[in-house]
């Protein structure tokens, strides 16, 4: 039985967050929030996604997707 190294993570994930070493987590969805407003995936007067939809998206927890709103 052979033991493969661990595989380091890579910084930015598909999500766009970055684990490690990053800003917190909360301030990095909400800039990603805002980037698409102003880049315009997110039109004017849409709903932004649900805390539900948002918590699948980033796989994070409820409470980080809640404090993206202070």
């Amino acid at each position: 039985m052979s033991v493969q190294p661990a595989v380091a993570e890579p910084r930015e994930r598909a999500d766009g967050l970055i684990r490690e070493e990053g800003s917190p987590l909360h301030a990095q969805i909400r800039d990603i929030l805002h980037r698409q407003i102003l880049e315009r995936p997110l039109l004017r007067g849409s709903p932004l996604p649900t805390e539900e939809e948002l918590h699948k998206q980033f796989g994070v927890s409820r409470s980080v997707v809640r404090d993206c709103q202070t």
